[in-house]
């Protein structure tokens, strides 16, 4: 939702100042807590592999780092000219692979069933919400990256405007940038009134 959307919607100027701060913060957050599930993980992994700990850390690693090259692969080029399903796949499988760790983790430990309980819910809510944002970030970020850069909107929002009205009335159908319409607004008006003295200079 964009600053004059949410002029429309309320009268609160610091409820519009908060929504914009949070659009701008909400990307960096999601993406960090992403990478930080992928620490969980990785450590869920190192905890239950039956291997010397100095073989199962790279290992470890290694997956989780496979896992988020992978992921985010279509991000490397246009999702508009190619986009891969592999990575929403590979999140998935990751995610079940995880889950399955904990599970088998969980079956060997000597807890009672209460306690692997609630720490079988615990680390599984982790791994859940991480996928969840994983598959959330990468639909956003294949929409923004399939939008018109800046420098297009900007060019098509001037071709629009380069036709005058032909009755010699003002153009009000602009885009919704209130700069761009105002800019644009006094280039019609103008226009129009050249055209209005040329007509009656002919005349």
């Amino acid at each position: 939702m964009d600053a004059p959307m949410l002029e429309q919607n309320t009268s609160n100027p610091s409820f519009i100042i908060l929504l914009e701060r949070i659009q701008r913060v909400i990307p960096q957050i999601m993406f960090l807590w992403i990478l930080l599930t992928y620490i969980v993980t990785a450590v869920i992994s190192i905890y239950s592999i039956p291997l010397p700990l100095w073989l199962k850390i790279p290992i470890s690693i290694i997956i989780q780092g496979s896992r988020f090259l992978t992921v985010f692969i279509n991000f490397l080029h246009d999702p508009r000219i190619y986009k891969s399903e592999i990575p929403s796949k590979i999140a998935l499988f990751a995610t079940l692979l995880a889950l399955g760790e904990l599970i088998f983790t969980l079956v060997e430990n000597d807890a009672t069933f209460a306690q692997n309980a609630a720490v079988g819910l615990f680390f599984s809510t982790i791994i859940l919400m991480g996928y969840l944002l994983e598959i959330h970030f990468i639909k956003m970020g294949e929409m923004v990256l399939s939008q018109p850069k800046p420098a297009q909107i900007k060019v098509e929002v001037k071709k629009k405007w380069v036709e005058p009205a032909k009755d010699g009335r003002t153009c009000l159908n602009c885009g919704s940038d209130i700069s761009h319409r105002l800019i644009m607004v006094k280039y019609c008006t103008d226009r129009c009134r050249l055209e209005r003295f040329y007509k009656m200079k002919k005349g």
